[in-house]
């Protein structure tokens, strides 16, 4: 999971995270396993159908001014489903790509991440590929592999804890916490803070229902010292609608394709290369507005 491009955290003394961080172990953790157990028992196809999906989303800083978009991508495989995301926040454009088989015990995660660079000679922007992450989830345990342009490797494998969430699995788990509503205590990995002297690193997200489809997030990644919150609303089936993160001021808004493309015309390219990996066009019912 791409912290940078999510997060805007706020830095805290990290006495202050790890009083945080005792508290969210407080919490009961057993509704995180019932909504992973869920989905197991269930398999994503109960919730996510037979086709592919496509959304497309607007993100605006607190004075209303278009920042970036991102596309959200998924469609079904024979063993399960793949899906990504693809995103654009100020110079920096990153790439994840995440794969999951029926009962999201296996699976793998690619991020790549990329800055915009201006070269003195032509003046016109082009990418520079920057760190890239793996992360394989296979048995109960999760490989990472990061690695870096100059070559540079970091690897780590960790056991899995009980309430992690898979990658690509995020807005489902958060969706479904929300239904049920009782707080849940969730773990992830983030990509910049995935590897450490002791291997993997899991970050924490606690989760509370503000009714049947919005949730307050407070993210917690103890290895940067860094807390922040996060509302998130979703539809009747499952998929966000808007994010915001109140003390930015910053939001992301399900709109359609057109309205990303008249922003940020080099958004027509992403839905393209989705036109030519699905045989269909750009954009599709699920990609109007909303509210």
């Amino acid at each position: 999971m791409k912290l940078a491009a999510i997060m805007g955290a706020v830095l805290l003394a990290s006495v202050g995270v790890a009083t945080w961080l005792s508290r969210s172990r407080g919490a009961p953790v057993r509704t995180a396993r019932d909504v992973l157990s869920h989905i197991r028992d269930r398999g994503l196809q109960a919730f996510w159908g037979d086709g592919p999906e496509t959304l497309w989303y607007l993100t605006r800083d607190a004075n209303g001014t278009p920042i970036g978009w991102w596309r959200y991508r998924r469609t079904p495989t024979e063993g399960g489903f793949e899906g990504g995301v693809a995103r654009r926040l100020g110079a920096g454009y990153y790439e994840e790509r995440w794969s999951l088989d029926r009962k999201a015990r296996r699976g793998e995660y690619i991020a790549e991440q990329y800055g915009l660079s201006r070269p003195l000679r032509t003046g016109v922007p082009r990418l520079r590929k920057g760190v890239s992450t793996i992360i394989a989830l296979s048995d109960g345990k999760v490989a990472v592999d990061r690695r870096r342009p100059t070559g540079r490797q970091a690897k780590g494998i960790g056991q899995t804890p009980d309430n992690y969430v898979p990658e690509g699995l995020l807005s489902l788990v958060f969706y479904l916490t929300a239904a049920g509503g009782e707080t849940g205590s969730y773990a992830l990995i983030f990509n910049e803070t995935s590897l450490g002297p002791g291997g993997v690193y899991f970050s924490e997200a606690q989760v509370v229902p503000d009714g049947p489809q919005r949730v307050e997030v407070t993210f917690g990644t103890p290895a940067a010292g860094a807390q922040w919150t996060e509302v998130r609303e979703y539809d009747d089936r499952g998929r966000l609608v808007l994010g915001r993160r109140p003390r930015e001021g910053i939001t992301w808004r399900r709109v359609s394709y057109e309205a990303v493309l008249e922003a940020f015309p080099e958004a027509q390219k992403i839905a393209e290369e989705d036109r030519r990996r699905e045989g269909r066009g750009p954009g599709n019912s699920t990609t109007a507005p909303e509210g």
